[in-house]
C-alpha cells in the first residue's frame, strides 16, 4: 500500500483523463466512521466555472469534490479516469438531484446508477 501526507497532495495539480487541467488539491472530505478519505476538494481553474454551471466570484474562484473514485493515480499531478465531459455531466446531475430534494416530491426519483457524482461547492 502506497500512502502519502496530506501536505505532499494539497496543491497537486488535478487532470481529467483528456488532458484537462482542472485546478488543484485544496482539501479532503474524511468519512470518520471507516477513516477513509471520500473527496478531493479541487479549487478550480477559473475558466472551467461555466462548464460546472457555477457562478464566478469577482476575486478568487470555487471548489468542486471529486470521489476518489474517480482517480486513477497520483504521482506530480492527480489523473482522473473522468473527462472533463463526465465530470461536468455527473455535476450537472448531482445539482438536478439537489433541486428534486428541495423541491415537493410528486413521483419517485429514478434509480441511481451508483456512480459517485462530482459535487459543486461555492464560496471557496
Amino acid at each position: 500500500m502506497s500512502r502519502m501526507k496530506f501536505s505532499e497532495l494539497a496543491g497537486k495539480d488535478v487532470i481529467s483523463q483528456d488532458g484537462r487541467e482542472l485546478g488543484a488539491v485544496s482539501d479532503v472530505t474524511l468519512d470518520a466512521s471507516g477513516w477513509r478519505i471520500d473527496t478531493l476538494v479541487v479549487k478550480l481553474e477559473r475558466d472551467l466555472l461555466e462548464a460546472f454551471h457555477m457562478k464566478r466570484p469577482l476575486i478568487g474562484t470555487q471548489t468542486i469534490q471529486i470521489p476518489t473514485s474517480h482517480v486513477s493515480g497520483v504521482g506530480d499531478k492527480v489523473i482522473l479516469h473522468k473527462t472533463l465531459n463526465e465530470l461536468t455531466a455527473l455535476a450537472r446531475e448531482e445539482v438536478k438531484r439537489d433541486g428534486e430534494k428541495a423541491a415537493p416530491a410528486k413521483s419517485a426519483a429514478p434509480a441511481s446508477n451508483g456512480e459517485p457524482a462530482v459535487e459543486a461547492k461555492s464560496g471557496e
